[in-house]
């Protein structure tokens, strides 16, 4: 099923989007040098603690029950604040690979973004479910995904100048 997802995905995405430079344009990115250059996941390590069950056994001998539930609920929604800003420096080093890629490496950009998405929905939906079923998050695979976006925004940054978008 998550096969027909995404293969949907990787057929209709480049269809019915502008083109990568109109896109980055609209969506407010600049296709700064200095801001890819710049690019870390390091602002983005406080996201494997709030993901971690780890603290569950503590707070279970020390605190009320109403107070864990607000400290979980607290956890969950700083950690929708930093996929929220990973998602859309992800946005931006995709726009600044896609208007920089010839149309062949583009569907490999197609194919790390519905990677991208699909990991996405996996962390939303586990965080959804997690009054239910607690466990941790992993956000390994997620993060993996954004690094290997970044390396290769940069390895077409070095080939194709930003000159040659224009």
């Amino acid at each position: 099923m998550l096969a027909a997802i995404a293969l949907v995905l990787v057929a209709i995405v480049p269809v019915a989007r502008p083109p990568a430079a109109e896109r980055t344009e609209s969506m407010g990115f600049s296709q700064s040098d200095a801001w890819l250059e710049g690019f870390s996941l390091r602002p983005y390590g406080p996201m494997a603690r709030l993901a971690s069950r780890h603290d569950r056994s503590f707070l279970k001998k020390t605190r009320a029950r109403g107070e864990i539930r607000h400290y979980r609920r607290t956890q969950r929604t700083l950690l929708r604040e930093y996929l929220r800003n990973l998602s859309r420096d992800y946005r931006r080093l995709h726009a600044i690979a896609a208007a920089r890629s010839e149309p062949r490496p583009a569907m490999a950009l197609s194919e790390r973004q519905t990677e991208f998405i699909l990991l996405m929905w996996s962390v939303e939906t586990r965080l959804a479910v997690q009054r239910l079923i607690p466990w941790s998050v992993d956000l390994r695979p997620l993060l993996a995904n954004v690094e290997m976006q970044a390396a290769e925004t940069r390895q077409l940054a070095i080939r194709q100048p930003r000159s040659r978008i224009a």
